[in-house]
């Protein structure tokens, strides 16, 4: 409608005054639709893999030592037979290094973690570095364990539990077995990390008060 709105000169008629009318024409509307259709730029699409801090020998270790508690009770929560078959080893695997501990200190008793369990649990442990590097303890809420639950499923859902892939296929879209295994693997071993940190500050700052308190006392006796 906009573009019929010009004068016309071709009619039996003559402009009594000088008025200009904005003209918009599809000639002139030309150009934006010729910019509307150019192909876009295209972006970046790396996916971002973040730059973690790596696991001394000693960590390396301990973590293995907790995956397999984290073992015992991930087999009172889950019952596929098929899933738990992946969750542990009979003997030593690849990983020897994570199995240190157990080792030395298993009386038959103790789990050894599955290779999968151990890669998913040092994720897990080397996000929260990263926590302690840039910030203070982090608090225990279900926000925090659902965001690094969610981040070692990014880095670890394509290369964990390699043995249970035509398990995955065969079930529903919403019940992958694999997807929920890496969830309550890194949700149960953030729970002890943190649990652990809590009790480490918790102890310091107990430490501080009774150094403080003492030292009070012993000044006052000394008077």
């Amino acid at each position: 409608m906009v573009a019929r709105h010009a004068i016309k000169t071709s009619g039996n008629c003559s402009p009594l005054d000088s008025t200009v009318v904005l003209e918009a024409t599809p000639s002139n509307m030309l150009p934006f639709r010729q910019s509307d259709t150019q192909p876009e730029t295209e972006e970046n699409t790396e996916t971002h893999i973040p730059n973690l801090p790596s696991l001394s020998v000693f960590k390396e270790a301990v973590v293995g030592y907790i995956a397999g508690f984290v073992v015992r009770t991930a087999m009172k929560k889950i019952h596929c037979s098929t899933s738990l078959s992946a969750l542990s080893v009979e003997s030593s695997s690849q990983d020897k290094l994570g199995h240190t501990l157990i080792d030395m200190k298993s009386r038959g008793g103790l789990i050894r973690p599955s290779d999968s369990v151990l890669q998913v649990c040092k994720t897990a442990e080397r996000y929260i570095q990263q926590h302690l590097l840039t910030s203070h303890i982090p608090e225990l809420d279900s926000k925090f364990k659902a965001r690094l639950s969610t981040q070692v499923l990014e880095l670890n859902g394509g290369s964990a539990f390699k043995e249970l892939e035509q398990h995955m296929f065969n079930l529903e879209p919403y019940n992958n077995h694999v997807f929920i295994l890496i969830k309550y693997i890194a949700n149960s071993y953030t729970n002890i990390r943190l649990h652990f940190l809590a009790k480490e500050t918790s102890s310091a700052s107990h430490c501080k008060w009774l150094c403080k308190t003492l030292g009070k006392l012993v000044l006052h006796k000394n008077q």
